[in-house]
């Protein structure tokens, strides 16, 4: 996804901010393959509170899921999805 897209979609700022920070914590659970709040927070530079926020609601979604104590990993929808946005 890129900027452009989310300017075209007429999407506020905020939004954006929220969308960019999604597919980063996306993509870092791709590559980690599972992480845990605390190691994703110190990745992006945000609180572990806020990361919290965002993997609730990308596990809300089906994107991630809770596989243990604090840890996360991708579903197979959460891979395809990012498989997708890369090709585009």
């Amino acid at each position: 996804m890129t900027k452009g897209l989310y300017l075209r979609l007429a999407i506020s700022k905020p939004e954006v901010v929220w969308m960019n920070t999604m597919e980063t914590i996306l993509r870092i659970i791709q590559e980690e393959g599972r992480i845990t709040p605390t190691v994703l927070a110190k990745k992006i530079g945000k609180s572990r509170v806020l990361v919290n926020v965002y993997l609730r609601a990308l596990e809300n979604l089906g994107i991630v899921r809770r596989v243990g104590r604090g840890l996360y990993e991708l579903t197979e929808e959460g891979a395809c999805l990012i498989k997708n946005s890369s090709h585009q």
